[in-house]
């Protein structure tokens, strides 16, 4: 390498920071004015669209970029079999969609869905015709071309989306991610220079595919229990109920997100780099455990206080019904943090089949509960059936952690507790405020009053208890450190 790990791991921390607060926040402004313009049975529809393009493009993904990223020696000819296949899969995926939509349709009860699928049908061949080579800006951790990208979709489809929201209703929500789509497309050409070439070169997929079948079979996983799911509520409660509880997913599980977004995809080829350095990797693993916490556990909390002056003050009556799904999932991001962190170091070290254990468990827990579940509470049953699904999953991501690093969570106890003291503090903070102040300037005010809240706790607790959290997060989070000071060679893992 010309230039040490640790800057570049830091820098490309600070550029999916960034993405959070552009793409997320772009993200969230949408998700809000389109639920305002439109109401639950359109999001229900589209709902409905999404997920079943969504599963066949899982049901096909070999994991051609993460393979990609994972191998230490790269090719052309393997990006030209990455970008064969991943052209191939989507035409067949686009042709299959057209031709079974009415049968898809039929299984969710909503005849409504068939043109839309139709239409949606052609993402999968405008997202496979991105330039192949941006797998290489991902192990190289120049995430700034990739973050451009990411915005320029994110605006793009929003743009388009909401103006056009009103003429054509639902449809907006095709019209609008395949737009954002066919534009990033075509800028990742200039972000990431490439000549697609098709190639099947026997030894060259099987270089790939040994690695890519596990991410391709944790991702089938992953959307088949996302279909069984919409597919159940869909046929027990209707379409608006589907487009209830869209809306609450996406809300609720937004601290999730952050941690895969802001530290996974850059844990991920940061422990590829450390497959052969347990002592390392398991430092790593403690400050990114607990630096992600840091951020999911307050945001979680938060969002589960604030849900009903979030709905009540932004969406309106007629998505209240939302307000204890965005609850309960928020507090889903909590009891499923070590899954979430555990997930890009079992990849980087070139274990994903345990990945796709831990989302067997999951999925297979959760589709299992909840017909029971949602008997006994009605659609808040779909979301509490998550909770004992995901503690499954914790418990064996536990297992696996303890069989290949040295007591993996040692001093990561006293650390989550003193998080969930001082979350405790902010969230009583942001209920009195939220009481006292009304309409969106309340909800701002309490959000912040709370964030302040919670900083001065932990600022206090690791002073006088000695936790570290400082040093943790001086170590995942950009502007401070990096985890890749983990790595052999660089000045901050010898410090």
């Amino acid at each position: 390498m010309t230039e040490r790990l640790a800057p570049r791991a830091g820098r490309a921390l600070l550029w999916q920071a960034s993405e959070l607060v552009g793409v997320k926040g772009i993200f969230i402004l949408r998700l809000l004015i389109l639920a305002v313009i439109l109401g639950p049975d359109e999001f229900g529809l589209f709902a409905i669209s999404v997920v079943a393009v969504n599963f066949l493009m899982s049901l096909s993904d070999p994991g051609m970029v993460q393979a990609l990223v994972q191998r230490a020696e790269t090719r052309d000819t393997h990006f030209h079999a990455a970008w064969t296949v991943g052209m191939s899969r989507a035409l067949v995926i686009c042709l299959a969609v057209v031709l079974a939509a009415p049968l898809i349709s039929e299984m969710f009860a909503e005849p409504r869905a068939t043109d839309l699928l139709r239409v949606l049908a052609l993402r999968p061949v405008i997202d496979a015709s991105a330039s192949m080579r941006l797998a290489t800006l991902v192990r190289e951790l120049r995430f700034r071309s990739l973050v451009a990208l990411r915005w320029t979709e994110a605006l793009t489809n929003a743009i388009v989306s909401i103006a056009l929201a009103g003429p054509i209703g639902v449809w907006a929500l095709v019209i609008g991610p395949l737009c954002g789509s066919l534009a990033r497309a075509v800028l990742s050409y200039v972000a990431a220079p490439y000549r697609p070439r098709v190639s099947w070169q026997r030894r060259t997929l099987g270089d790939l595919f040994a690695f890519g079948r596990w991410i391709w079979l944790y991702g089938v996983i992953a959307v088949a229990g996302d279909f069984g799911l919409r597919m159940i509520l869909s046929r027990r409660f209707g379409t608006a109920e589907v487009g209830l509880y869209f809306l609450a997913a996406s809300l609720g599980f937004l601290p999730s997100e952050i941690a895969g977004k802001v530290v996974g995809q850059v844990a991920f080829p940061v422990y590829s780099r450390l497959q052969h350095e347990a002592g390392r990797a398991r430092r790593a693993f403690g400050s990114i455990f607990a630096g992600t916490g840091l951020v999911v556990v307050p945001a979680s909390a938060l969002l589960a206080v604030l849900a009903p002056r979030l709905v009540g003050d932004l969406l309106g009556a007629r998505w209240e019904a939302s307000v204890p799904l965005i609850q309960i999932l928020a507090l889903v991001n909590i009891v499923g943090l070590l899954d979430e962190v555990a997930g890009p170091l079992l990849q980087g070290i070139g274990r994903p089949d345990r990945v796709a254990h831990m989302r067997a468990v999951m999925t297979t827990g959760l589709l299992l509960l909840l017909w029971p579940m949602t008997s006994a509470f009605g659609l808040n049953g779909a979301a509490f059936a998550w909770f004992p699904a995901v503690l499954g999953a914790q418990l064996l991501a536990l297992v696996y952690l303890r069989g290949m690093l040295e007591r993996p969570l040692q001093g990561l106890v006293r650390r989550l507790v003193a998080m969930l003291a001082g979350t405790a503090a902010a969230t009583a903070v942001a209920a009195i405020s939220a009481s006292l102040v009304r309409g969106p300037i309340g909800l701002g005010l309490a959000a912040t009053l709370a964030l302040l809240t919670y900083a001065a706790a932990i600022w206090w607790m690791d002073r006088r208890l000695r936790l570290g959290l400082a040093r943790d997060a001086s170590r995942v989070f950009p502007g401070f450190g990096a985890v890749a000071s983990f790595v052999p060679g660089s000045s901050a893992g010898n410090s």
